[in-house]
């Protein structure tokens, strides 16, 4: 299983499966937001190979400008 249940905190060795799980992610987030994105990045625990992490990938997205998201929030 990928991510916890809500209020539960489990730490598990590395996972290869990590890395490709993030991938994925980027792909799908640049072909929606293409024109948006300058950078996406895995950050966080589950990016650091060899080390324990929750289970959670997570995400940093840089984007050229703020404005253009906050004119996707008023669609």
């Amino acid at each position: 299983m990928l991510g916890l249940e809500r209020g539960l905190v489990k730490l598990e060795p590395y996972n290869n499966k990590w890395s490709k799980l993030f991938d994925e992610e980027r792909e799908l987030l640049s072909s929606q937001l293409k024109e948006l994105i300058i950078a996406i990045e895995h950050v966080g625990s589950t990016s650091i190979e060899g080390l324990f992490a929750k289970p959670i990938i997570d995400i940093a997205i840089g984007v050229s400008s703020l404005d253009v998201i906050i004119e996707l929030k008023k669609k």
